[in-house]
């Protein structure tokens, strides 16, 4: 898995006279990453001399309306099998949906055994709802209070590292 990143060290040069500050200041870095989180984008381009694009939505709606106007993309989360992909294989699909900052696929809930909600379906008293972007290390949180059994289940499952990224919903994909 290091492979790549020792291509792209080789690759640095460093900065001239006059060359902007990498990485810019902590503060000014954090203000350009809040600026763009609220903002869905479409950014196209080239890598290795092939067509490249990644759309990000930042709504349920617009996420279904980049499916469906983009079939062949690949939806993407936290990423963890396609890094497997690129570092061994470099294989990378032309075109990905970043579901990441879509809020309604991020919520974890639980209703309690002995109580029926209307809100809920028939049958799903003592239910757990798990959005497909939570990760395994927020569902692993949140069981420590109200499911220590599924909470210890829990850590066996991947590392420590693919926990903080890989979702539950992209694993059952």
């Amino acid at each position: 898995g290091y492979v790549p990143i020792l291509e792209v060290a080789r690759r640095c040069e460093l900065p001239g006279p006059g060359s902007p500050t990498w990485p810019p200041p902590a503060t000014e870095f954090q203000q350009r990453c809040a600026t763009l989180q609220p903002t869905s984008f479409d950014i196209r381009g080239t890598h290795h001399g092939r067509p490249r694009r990644v759309v990000s939505p930042i709504t349920l709606d617009e996420a279904l309306q980049s499916r469906a106007t983009l079939p062949e993309a690949q939806l993407i989360a936290g990423g963890t099998d396609l890094g497997v992909l690129w570092t061994k294989r470099r294989e990378a699909a032309p075109v990905w949906i970043d579901l990441r900052r879509v809020a309604e696929l991020q919520h974890i809930s639980s209703t309690p055994a002995d109580t029926e909600v209307v809100s809920t379906p028939p049958g799903t008293a003592g239910a757990l709802q798990v959005g497909a972007l939570v990760t395994w290390a927020e569902l692993l949180r949140y069981c420590e209070t109200c499911l220590p059994e599924l909470a210890r289940l829990l850590t066996r499952f991947g590392g420590p590292q693919i926990r903080a990224v890989g979702t539950v919903g992209g694993n059952l994909a």
